[in-house]
């Protein structure tokens, strides 16, 4: 189970420039004599309800079954990605990570199964699979999207759930402002009260759009952005259930001869989080004549995730756990006591059984890069329109865990995990006490990481359109080859400290409590300065590669 506050956002966007400009309108007597009225410009005025109909254009134009977002729709929603944009249409869901949401899932099958393509092209991912993670994708960089269920030739092959197009701007075809900049505060409620943490950020873009004669164009635009969006969590374990998980020990606690499952334990949890991201985009367009084009574009996305994580552990040590009933004397001492809902143990008091509490000062990083590019261009040659495409992308990522561990065993823990309420934990004495924390040698600091994937990809495509007048609106053929090599590894590394379990100097931590759940204070604490405290920092071995970790894919 887990429980989660509710954050709130606030997001302020400023400093609009376009190169239309709004004179007052004066009138005035026309001098005696001229006869001739003085012509006007003319001013078109488009809004959010254009930016509808551009879409409905799409939808009925398309012989496929596609919902399209315009440029309009996405800068009018103050969506962090374009994934949030994304689940607003229908048969499209998310599911969210750290805030926001990042996948996307289409009818009813999971993101495995939906395409990501940028410009009608397939793109590098930095997920271990097809998968995409969409906020890398900044919406100030993204002009529309087309959202395909249904299938067609002339699509790259592999969207089962359905296919999602992202384009950016087309300079040759861009009519709306030459210059636009936003910037604003970025504020979450979420972590207010944490020690050594503050919840603002911020958000800035701009972008420059020009027309050079008839017969060229182009765009640059850049995005950054800093999140912070801090959580807390209360999770159990699961349960030492030997009817749903059959290779567990479950003990009979009250000798009945049904056994009692009880839970393996549970852990608070709070996250620190920081996410920056920076974009870029570039296209150009050139118009050859009054029968071809090309176009030029290039785009590169760069996401970190800097989260700090206070957590306690507790029953590490399984005494909760029972398994195979080797805590029953625990459960039924004289002090004890246990409540049970369907023979399952759902509250209890253990006295004197000293259940381990496992404090845990830890830090997630992560770093994905992404860069797009492409050259296609298009030529009318008699009846016959030429088409051809040549693409490149390549994702990296790499992210570490690493964690600081230190244990303590308070002689009694007390725990409500009933439906319908929220939990609780209690133990005696304060596992939390800055003076009481050590690191012994068969409890060393963790490293999971540094995980490195890169995949690159790149594709050849070529179409020969010819359309008709009558009941044969069109004929069209068209080859595509791409080439894709995807290569994963993980590392992982255990640190044992120095002082082999002597108490380590409480000026390295504190402790504070968290207000939505009934539980112990958690141990806090700058991770630098304690890793390098206790273990003389945590250095990457490249060496320390899990073998059977290592793959790579070549398509």
């Amino acid at each position: 189970m887990q429980f989660k506050d509710k954050r709130a956002l606030a997001y302020l966007a400023a400093l609009s420039a376009s190169n239309f400009v709004a004179n007052p309108a004066v009138a005035q007597d026309a001098p005696a004599g001229n006869s001739q009225a003085e012509e006007l410009d003319e001013v078109v005025v488009s809004g959010y309800r254009a930016s509808l109909q551009g879409a409905l254009e799409v939808k009925r134009n398309s012989d496929l079954v596609v919902d399209a977002i315009s440029g309009g729709d996405i800068g009018a929603l103050p969506d962090v990605t374009i994934a949030e944009t994304l689940v607003r249409l229908p048969g499209v869901s998310g599911s969210r990570d750290r805030g926001n949401q990042s996948q996307a899932a289409m009818r009813g099958l999971g993101p495995r199964l939906v395409l990501g393509l940028v410009n009608g092209r397939e793109v590098a991912s930095s997920e271990p699979n097809r998968n995409v993670r969409w906020e890398i994708y900044p919406s100030e960089v993204v002009s529309g999207v087309d959202v395909y269920k249904s299938q067609s030739a002339d699509l790259v092959a592999g969207g089962v759930a359905g296919t999602i197009d992202i384009k950016t701007i087309k300079p040759l075809n861009y009519s709306g402002p030459t210059l636009l900049l936003r910037a604003g505060p970025v504020w979450y409620e979420g972590g207010t009260d944490f020690p050594d943490y503050d919840p603002y950020g911020w958000r800035g873009s701009g972008s420059f759009t020009k027309s050079i004669g008839d017969n060229f164009a182009f765009n640059i635009g850049v995005t950054g952005q800093t999140q912070k969006n801090g959580y807390q969590s209360f999770q159990g374990w699961g349960f030492n259930d030997g009817v749903s998980n059959p290779g567990n020990a479950t003990g009979d606690l009250d000798g009945d001869g049904t056994p009692n499952p009880t839970p393996w334990g549970a852990q608070t949890e709070v996250k620190k989080l920081e996410q920056g991201r920076f974009g870029a985009n570039v296209a150009l367009g050139f118009r050859v004549g009054d029968t071809g084009e090309i176009n030029f574009d290039a785009m590169y996305s760069k996401f970190t995730i800097d989260e700090d994580q206070n957590q306690a552990w507790f029953g590490r040590n399984g005494t909760t756990g029972n398994w195979a009933n080797g805590s029953a004397g625990c459960y039924n001492a004289p002090a004890s006591s246990y409540t049970l809902v369907n023979d399952v143990v759902v509250a209890a008091t253990l006295d004197n059984c000293f259940a381990s509490v496992t404090n845990v000062i830890a830090k997630y990083t992560e770093d994905k890069d992404l860069f797009v590019t492409g050259l296609n261009g298009s030529f009318d040659v008699g009846s016959w329109n030429l088409a051809a495409d040549l693409s490149h992308s390549a994702a990296e990522r790499q992210n570490r865990w690493a964690a600081f561990r230190s244990e303590v065993y308070p002689a009694t823990m007390s725990f409500d995990m009933s439906a319908g309420s929220k939990p609780w934990l209690a133990v005696s004495g304060d596992p939390s006490d800055p003076t009481q924390q050590s690191s012994p040698s068969w409890l060393p600091g963790l490293s999971d990481g540094p995980d490195n994937l890169e995949d690159k990809l790149s594709a050849f495509r070529l179409d020969l359109t010819r359309e008709f007048e009558g009941s044969l609106k069109s004929l069209a053929f068209g080859v595509r080859r791409s080439e894709r090599d995807k290569d994963f590894f993980r590392r992982q590394q255990e640190y044992i400290s120095p002082s082999n379990g002597t108490m380590l100097p409480a000026s390295l931590f504190s402790s504070y409590s968290i207000g939505e759940f009934d539980v112990p204070p958690l141990l806090n604490g700058d991770f630098d300065e304690v890793i390098d405290a206790v273990y003389g920092g945590m250095p990457v071995n490249p060496m320390a590669i899990v073998q059977s970790s290592i793959w790579g894919v070549e398509e």
